[in-house]
C-alpha cells in the first residue's frame, strides 16, 4: 500500500561555498558604494546649480542694515567686479531730506580707499558715511564725513564692488 504525506519531497540544495558568498557580499556592498557616490554626485550637481541661480548671495544679504560697512582696499578691486559711478545726495535733516547731488565714483575712490558705513536705512534709500579719501573728481565730489542718501539699487552697485568685511564674532 502506497503512502502519501503532505510533506514535500526533500530536494538537495547545492552546497554554497565560502568563497562564493564571500563574492556575493562584495558585489552587493560595491553595488550599494558606487549608488552612495552616484547619489551625492547627482545632489552635489543640484547644490552647485541652486548656488549658482541664486547668483551666491540671497538678496536678504544684500539688504543694507545699520553698522553695516563697505571697505574699499585702496588700489584694489575684488575680481570680478566692475567700477561704477553712482549718484548720491547730501542729507540736509535727521528725517532723510535729499540736499545737492553729489558722486561716488569707484574708480577715483580706488586710490585712497575708505569705508562706507550704513546709518539709517529708510523704505528705498540707504544714508551712509563715507569715510576715506575723495569720492570725485572735481566739485562733484562728495564732502567727507558727509551722510550721503543713495537709493537701494545704488547701494547694490556699492556692495557688489567693494568689500564686506566679516563682522567679528563677540563671543
Amino acid at each position: 500500500m502506497l503512502r502519501y504525506h503532505n510533506r514535500r519531497p526533500k530536494r538537495p540544495e547545492k552546497p554554497v561555498t565560502r568563497a562564493v558568498a564571500q563574492q556575493r557580499r562584495t558585489e552587493l556592498f560595491q553595488r550599494r558604494f558606487r549608488l552612495a557616490i552616484e547619489i551625492f554626485y547627482v545632489m552635489l550637481v543640484g547644490f552647485l546649480l541652486l548656488h549658482w541661480a541664486g547668483g551666491g548671495l540671497s538678496a536678504a544679504e544684500r539688504v543694507a542694515q545699520p553698522g553695516d560697512m563697505l571697505r574699499i582696499a585702496a588700489n584694489e578691486v575684488p575680481p570680478g567686479a566692475r567700477a561704477s559711478v553712482v549718484p548720491a545726495n547730501l542729507v540736509l535733516s535727521p528725517q532723510g531730506r535729499a540736499g545737492r547731488t553729489c558722486t561716488l565714483d569707484e574708480h577715483v575712490m580706488l586710490k585712497p580707499g575708505g569705508t562706507l558705513t550704513v546709518l539709517e536705512v529708510l523704505t528705498n534709500d540707504v544714508v551712509l558715511v563715507w569715510a576715506g579719501g575723495a569720492t570725485a573728481a572735481g566739485a562733484d565730489a562728495c564732502p567727507k564725513a558727509a551722510q550721503l542718501l543713495v537709493s537701494n539699487a545704488n547701494y547694490e552697485k556699492l556692495y557688489a564692488v567693494m568689500q564686506v568685511p566679516k563682522p567679528m564674532n563677540p563671543r
